[in-house]
C-alpha cells in the first residue's frame, strides 16, 4: 500500500475517533468492524472527559455527566489544541468556551467565569516561576509587586461560591489567587478598592503613592485607606502574595 493511502487511513481513522462518527475507509483499504472503532471512541472520550474534569471539576458537578459529554464531543470534534505541553492542555477547554463555543445553550451564564476561574487557580499551581518567601511586614513606603505566581482576576459572578444546585446571582467579584513556597494554591476575595490597588502595584512607585492616587480618584481621604489597608496587606505578605520591588 503507498505511503499515501497509509497516512488518508490515519487520517479517516483520527477523524471518526474526533468526530465520534462511523470510519469511511478510503477507496481500495480495509474496512474495520464499527464494534472496533468504537473500543476506540470510548476510550478517547473517556480519557479526555476525565483530563478535563480534574482541572474543571466544579464546572464538571455543575453540567453533570450527560451535558458535559456532550460538552467533550462538541470539544473534540471542532477544537485543535495547540499547545504540545500536556500541563497545558487543559487551558485549550477555555479557549474553547471563549472561542469557539455555542453561547444559545442551556448552560449556567456563568459558565465561562467559572471555567476561567477553574484554570486560574490550576494555571498558579503549575507555574514554573519561584514564589517568593513571606513578608515580615508591608510598610506604607514600601514598593511592591504581586507575586509571580499570583493572579487577580474580575468576574461579574461569585464564582468562587458555585454549587451544583445552587442559584448564583450575578455581582461583580474580584479574587487573587496565588502559590506559596510550600506549592499551596490560596485565594483570597477582594473589595473594590483592594483589587485596585493590587492592580496598581508596579514595581516602581509606593503603596503610599498608589493609594494617594486612589483617593484622588475616589473622593477619599488618603489617611483614611492605610488603616483600611494595611490589614489585609500585611497578611497577604505573609502568605506570599505579595513582594518586594
Amino acid at each position: 500500500m503507498a505511503k499515501a493511502d497509509f497516512f488518508e487511513i490515519q487520517r479517516r481513522f483520527a477523524q471518526a475517533i474526533r468526530q465520534q462518527q462511523p470510519y469511511q475507509p478510503p477507496s481500495g483499504s480495509l474496512a474495520i468492524e464499527p464494534r472496533r472503532v468504537a473500543v476506540y471512541q470510548r476510550l478517547f472520550l473517556n480519557t479526555v472527559s476525565q483530563f478535563f474534569a480534574s482541572t474543571y471539576p466544579v464546572c464538571h458537578a455543575v453540567l453533570g455527566t450527560q451535558r458535559w459529554q456532550s460538552l467533550m464531543r462538541d470539544f473534540l470534534a471542532s477544537h485543535a489544541a495547540s499547545t504540545p505541553y500536556f500541563h497545558f492542555l487543559g487551558r485549550e477547554l477555555l479557549t474553547f468556551l471563549e472561542n469557539r463555543y455555542a453561547q444559545e445553550t442551556p448552560d449556567p451564564p456563568w459558565l465561562l467565569a467559572l471555567a476561567d476561574w477553574e484554570w486560574r487557580e490550576m494555571a498558579v499551581s503549575i507555574d514554573t516561576a519561584d514564589a517568593p518567601p513571606p513578608l515580615a511586614r508591608v510598610a506604607p513606603s514600601g514598593v511592591y509587586t504581586l507575586s509571580p505566581v499570583a493572579q487577580l482576576c474580575a468576574y461579574d459572578w461569585p464564582v468562587h461560591q458555585v454549587v451544583p444546585g445552587k442559584t448564583l446571582e450575578a455581582a461583580p467579584t474580584f479574587l487573587l489567587v496565588w502559590r506559596d513556597q510550600a506549592d499551596a494554591v490560596h485565594f483570597a476575595q477582594l473589595a473594590p478598592l483592594m483589587a485596585a490597588l493590587l492592580d496598581a502595584l508596579d514595581g516602581a512607585s509606593s503603596i503610599q503613592t498608589h493609594l494617594r492616587s486612589l483617593a484622588e480618584a475616589c473622593g477619599r481621604d488618603v489617611a483614611q485607606l492605610w488603616p483600611l489597608a494595611a490589614p489585609f496587606l500585611q497578611d497577604l505578605g505573609r502568605r506570599g502574595a505579595l513582594c518586594s520591588a
